[in-house]
């Protein structure tokens, strides 16, 4: 794991809104997804439970806290916290890819306020064109892939920024030392 690859992306990310965090196993990632959840005040989220997110439900239903897996788009966008796993992360850019054939992984990753994401340190690149070749082993088909740097943005009213309208208005990224590969990640 190249640290230094790590810390830029970190870096970038943040610079982008996004908030970032990291974790030696995922347990505590799960307890820091719990934590989000609390602070909101939430009682059911979104998530695509695969992965690094297989888990994650048995840990949420211990807090009273209802999962939905799927439903009308409508329905997802009134969600407050939609939780996924992306494949890959670019340290150039602080952007997060995500595998996007999966209809419910693009639905709780842009239509809920709230987007948490867990991904594997090791699955950090430095560039978009390691992290396409880790996206395309990881499953994902080029053309359908998501790519998100930070919460959604936009300056075109009179050049106002406006966070979250086209997409969460809060990107929450934790990243995973170890339990990926083990775990399904795949």
């Amino acid at each position: 794991m190249d640290e230094k690859l790590i810390k830029n992306f970190t870096e970038k990310a943040k610079a982008l809104s996004a908030e970032v965090f990291r974790y030696k196993d995922l347990n505590s990632a799960y307890d820091k997804i719990a934590e989000v959840i609390k602070k909101e005040g939430v009682k059911e989220v979104g998530c695509v439970a695969r992965g690094l997110v297989k888990n994650l439900p048995a840990r949420l239903q211990k807090e009273n806290i209802k999962i939905v897996y799927e439903g009308p788009p409508q329905e997802i966008a009134k969600l407050q916290i939609g939780i996924t796993q992306v494949q890959a992360g670019i340290a150039e850019t602080g952007t997060i890819a995500q595998k996007a054939t999966d209809l419910y992984a693009r639905y709780f990753s842009m239509l809920p306020s709230t987007n948490i994401v867990l991904l594997e340190t090791s699955k950090v690149k430095a560039t978009l064109s390691e992290a396409m070749e880790e996206v395309k082993e990881n499953g994902g088909l080029l053309g359908y892939t998501a790519f998100i740097s930070g919460p959604s943005r936009t300056a075109d009213i009179e050049r106002v920024l406006t966070i979250g309208v086209h997409g969460p208005g809060r990107l929450v990224i934790l990243l995973v030392d170890e339990g990926g590969e083990s775990n399904g990640s795949k």
